[in-house]
């Protein structure tokens, strides 16, 4: 039987609940990161195995996502240290190949993590007569103003041929794409205001 060669990466292990939210940017990262890992390690767990999980202490903060590194830094928990986590692993393909990549990437990610919340504080979380409810003119006002208004600036930032950096996918950038991706599933022409983010977008 094949051994592992002793400066081999260690196998990393991503768990997160059957579901996008914060989970789908740690995974886009870990995917692209070139890095060995598996997960996510949700699909068809039960209430009970979550809870043993949370209640073992394992995840710092009682709360997915998690990521086992199975390395020195062991178990870590909220989705932005997970992402650097991995692009420090990664190296310059993730965290930037030069110092103005690395602060782009991190202030695309901080944006992500701001538009995220902002939809949050609007989406409806019973949908039965959403129309009628007093968060609906809240709701419509997110589309039509705060997302166009925060694309804007988005779109000064997309400048060079692949997107916003030389590769288009740096952690920030597949932050900002997950967040994206799942409001584009709410409403498809969404970054129809910004051609430059909507054609990184498309390309990734």
């Amino acid at each position: 039987m094949a051994s592992t060669p002793p400066d081999a990466p260690a196998m990393m292990e991503f768990f997160y609940f059957p579901l996008y939210a914060k989970g789908l940017g740690p995974a886009l990262n870990l995917a692209f990161s070139g890095l060995p890992w598996k997960g996510p390690k949700a699909l068809g767990w039960t209430a009970e195995e979550w809870g043993a999980l949370k209640e073992s202490g394992e995840p710092p903060f009682g709360q997915l996502p998690l990521l086992r590194t199975g390395g020195p830094a062991g178990s870590l928990s909220q989705c932005i240290a997970i992402v650097n986590y991995v692009a420090r692993k990664a190296g310059p393909s993730l965290e930037g190949a030069n110092p103005r990549e690395v602060a782009l990437s991190q202030m695309l990610m901080a944006e992500a993590e701001d538009l995220f919340a902002a939809w949050g504080k609007v989406n409806p979380t019973l949908y039965a007569a959403w129309e009628t409810k007093p968060g609906y003119a809240a709701w419509n006002a997110f589309w039509a103003e705060t997302l166009v208004a925060h694309l804007a600036k988005l779109e000064v930032l997309c400048a060079t041929e692949k997107g916003f950096t030389a590769s288009g996918a740096t952690a920030g950038e597949l932050q900002l794409f997950a967040y994206l991706y799942q409001m584009t599933l709410v409403k498809a022409d969404c970054l129809a205001s910004a051609p430059k983010v909507a054609a990184w977008f498309a390309a990734l």
